[in-house]
C-alpha cells in the first residue's frame, strides 16, 4: 500500500483525512499495536537481523531499570537501538521501526516533527510487513497533533525511509 496506510487510513473510521481523526483522537500511551497484531516471534528477530546487515543497526534490549520510562532508544551517531524487553512482539517491531526511523529521519526536525515521523515511518514499516496499522496510526500520530504537517511535507522522505527499512515498495 506504501503511504497509504496514512491516508487512506481514515476510511477506517470515518473520517475525512487520517489529520482530522487523529485531531480527534485523545492521546493514548499505551498499546502501540493491539494484541491480535502482534506477528510471529520470527518477526521481530528477522527485523532485528535486516537492520543489522543492511543498515549496521544493532539492536539491543533495554536495561531493565528504563522500561517503565521508555519504549525504545536509539542513537543515529553509533546506529544502536535499545527496545524494552517487556513490550508484545507487535509492539517490539513498532518500536524498532519507530527507533530506526529516527537514524533515517532528515536532519533540523524539531522534536514533535521527528516523533511524527518516526511514527509515519512506523506505520508504514507495519502496512508492508501485513500488520493492522490502523490503532498505531491514529493513537500515536494524536500526541504531537501540531506535527501532522509532517505526513504532507515529508511524505517521500516517509516512504523512502520505509522501502528502506523493509526493502519494499
Amino acid at each position: 500500500m506504501a503511504i497509504g496506510a496514512l491516508f487512506v487510513i481514515a476510511a477506517v473510521g470515518g473520517c475525512g483525512s487520517l489529520e482530522k481523526q487523529v485531531l480527534d483522537t485523545p492521546y493514548m500511551q499505551a498499546g502501540y499495536v493491539s494484541a491480535s497484531a502482534d506477528p510471529l516471534p520470527s518477526r521481530y528477530r528477522l527485523f532485528q537481523e535486516h537492520l543489522l546487515l543492511v543498515l549496521g543497526i544493532t539492536v539491543t534490549d533495554l536495561p531493565a531499570d528504563l522500561n517503565d520510562e521508555l519504549i525504545g532508544r536509539s542513537n543515529p551517531r553509533t546506529r544502536e537501538i535499545q527496545i524494552n524487553a517487556t513490550l508484545g512482539v507487535g509492539e517490539k517491531v513498532f518500536a524498532l521501526a519507530h527507533e530506526a526511523a529516527h537514524i533515517l529521519e532528515p536532519q533540523g526536525l524539531s522534536q514533535p516533527e521527528s516523533e511524527t515521523f518516526s511514527h509515519a515511518v512506523a506505520v508504514e514499516v507495519l502496512d508492508r510487513m501485513g500488520l493492522d496499522v490502523r490503532y498505531a496510526a491514529t493513537f500515536h500520530f494524536a500526541q504531537y497533533k501540531q506535527a501532522l504537517h509532517v505526513l504532507r511535507s515529508f511524505k517521500s522522505e516517509i516512504n523512502w525511509a520505509a522501502t528502506v527499512l523493509t526493502g519494499r515498495n
